[in-house]
């Protein structure tokens, strides 16, 4: 029971994952804070599954006892006329039906595993126990590092603001009763405005109490170490705190871009992650989530249609169901073979009528028809649009979809048999796939009776000519407005040189910025995306020293179309040569953020 009882709860997470995901973009459409959301949903998704199977057996006590005194001396009679029905009228109850009972039949199909499987239990137990003890105790270690700091660490006062000063650790908020903050030593070599903006934002974390909720998620995490939605779940709620506290920082005034470059900085002079950063609320720690930041605070207020409020709170509705239709077993650690479903208890009046219908419609063999099979194919009635993904539209790479798939007999797609025989992108196959439930069909027939078919229908994608010139003036426009931030950034408004003399310059403070040598290497197209015709770009971040050399050590993909195009790139920058970077004529190490592109001739 114990394997049953993970997978459901696994699935319950995911309902309870993708019901946070619609209400926290609800939320941010109006501007308002969601650490709240994915709080919520992470002590639901840990605390549901573990009371269940206390509840639960209370919960069948008492069905059981008010379906008795409801049904004292009373017979369930079938209704006739339901038994004359026309497939079509019994379509609407057997789907319903069929969604009631879905839960039901996968927890017995679970069951029937791991009953013919009795290891399995004893050493889920041990694996559960073994990894929760783990990270336990590494909770424990960390709690005591950050007491260890705490104590021995300068108390001082920056800008009226007391703090902690620190080695190597830093900017951060630790503490659960009482939070402090904690800096490093090179936070005093900052301008005063950035100053000001790293302790503001640590101020917010420690005045919302962000630290409870971030050892709130590191011991939910410990609790079901076996749960990937767990983890997710924790991982956002990390972004949704920062998140929040950017907005709350940038509302004391300040350059949203100012921010943004300083982040950025910050991730350069961080140290490589320790143990217990996980239980400190810190500006720049989590260099993941700096794109989505840095996105965020640049976006600002944008409209939104009621339409897409409408969708994402139907959205969110429909996953809390899904969550509460999940069907968690109410004993985790042996079969429930004492207690009857109270599902079982009382039979439906349509339960026969419903499974002759079924059968009746059903071809004999159980499987679906192939087209030459049937004497009247089915007919597309009407279609959805895939919508076109985002990255390559921008990046103008078409392509085309062959999918296989089966229509029931009410003309809808059956989505758990779709395939993909053939795609130019894995985008482009997702796309596909979440566009299946907008079409609909004419059923197949064979002697006067609808049944079910395999189809298979290739979905093109293609991008006109007018659609390619305006998004190369889009890309254009924003390469400008790139290059206009970037000199805006040329003020006083952050260093001109690194606090650490060890440390490379940024495009910013030097005077004249790294370029690639004309004689440089090219790069080669990989062979198998050449062939699949494939384009696609790489955004790199890279060191080039005082001799033009790339530091292939600091080599970072920024954004990738695909793995093969980085390993083309990562190949070339190691024999690339450029022209370093200069500061009042003196050679130096520069930063640089460089894009590739791979563009096969027309």
């Amino acid at each position: 029971m114990l394997i049953a009882w993970k997978m459901m709860a696994a699935l319950f997470t995911l309902c309870v994952a993708i019901a946070a995901i619609a209400t926290d973009r609800l939320r941010r459409t109006q501007q308002r804070t969601t650490r709240g959301v994915w709080a919520a949903a992470l002590v639901v998704a840990v605390i549901w599954p573990l009371t269940v199977p206390v509840l639960r057996p209370l919960w069948f006590e008492a069905a059981t006892a008010q379906e008795t005194s409801r049904n004292s001396g009373a017979t369930v009679v079938p209704d006739a006329g339901l038994a004359t029905s026309a497939p079509m009228a019994l379509a609407a109850p057997n789907a319903l039906q069929r969604m009631r009972d879905w839960p039901l039949a996968a927890e017995r199909a679970l069951l029937t595993f791991t009953e013919s499987q009795p290891w399995l239990l004893p050493l889920t137990l041990a694996a559960w126990t073994i990894m929760s003890v783990i990270l336990l105790l590494r909770l424990l270690l960390a709690s005591r590092r950050i007491s260890t700091l705490t104590r021995t660490a300068a108390r001082t006062t920056i800008d009226a603001q007391d703090v902690l000063l620190a080695n190597g650790f830093g900017p951060a908020s630790v503490g659960v009763r009482a939070p402090r903050i904690v800096v490093p030593h090179w936070v005093l070599a900052l301008d005063a405005p950035l100053r000001a903006f790293v302790l503001q934002h640590e101020r917010e974390h420690c005045q919302s109490g962000d630290p409870r909720f971030v050892w709130g998620a590191a011991l939910a995490t410990a609790v079901m170490p076996w749960n990937p939605g767990v983890w997710w779940l924790s991982r956002r709620l990390r972004l949704a705190l920062e998140l929040d506290c950017d907005v709350r920082t940038l509302r004391h005034g300040g350059d949203p871009l100012v921010y943004a470059k300083l982040l950025l900085f910050m991730t350069q002079q961080h140290a490589a992650s320790a143990s217990h950063l996980r239980l400190a609320s810190s500006l720049a720690a989590s260099r993941s989530h700096l794109s989505r930041r840095i996105a965020a605070m640049q976006q600002g207020k944008t409209t939104v249609s009621n339409t897409t409020r409408l969708a994402l709170g139907l959205t969110a509705v429909m996953a809390i169901a899904a969550a509460c239709n999940t069907r968690i077993p109410g004993n985790a650690v042996a079969p429930n073979s004492a207690q009857p479903d109270a599902t079982s208890a009382v039979q439906s009046p349509t339960d026969s009528t419903t499974t002759g219908a079924t059968v009746a419609a059903e071809p004999s063999a159980g499987n679906p028809f192939l087209e030459s099979q049937v004497q009247k194919p089915v007919a597309l009635t009407a279609s959805g649009s895939p919508h076109y993904p985002e990255m390559l539209k921008y990046a103008q790479v078409e392509g085309t979809v062959l999918a296989s798939f089966v229509v029931d007999e009410l003309g809808v797609i059956d989505t758990s048999t779709f395939k993909v025989l053939s795609s130019d992108h894995e985008l482009f196959s997702n796309s596909v796939r979440l566009a299946l439930s907008q079409f609909r069909y004419s059923p197949a027939e064979v002697d006067g009776k609808r049944v079910r078919q395999i189809v298979q229908q290739p979905f093109a994608f293609r991008l006109s000519e007018a659609q390619k010139s305006a998004l190369t003036e889009e890309m254009e426009n924003a390469r400008r407005e790139r290059a206009a931030a970037v000199q805006a950034a040329r003020q006083n408004t952050l260093p001109r040189k690194p606090a650490d003399p060890s440390l490379p310059y940024f495009e910013y403070q030097v005077e004249k910025p790294a370029a690639m040598s004309p004689d440089s290497r090219s790069m080669v197209y990989p062979a198998d995306l050449r062939a699949a015709r494939v384009e696609g770009a790489v955004l790199a971040s890279f060191v080039v020293d005082e001799n033009g050399i790339v530091e292939m050590s600091t080599f970072k993909v920024l954004k990738s179309d695909h793995k093969l195009f980085t390993d083309a790139v990562k190949e070339a920058l190691q024999s690339m040569k450029y022209v370093p970077a200069e500061v009042e004529g003196k050679r130096v190490r520069q930063v640089v953020q460089q894009p590739f592109q791979f563009k096969l001739a027309k």
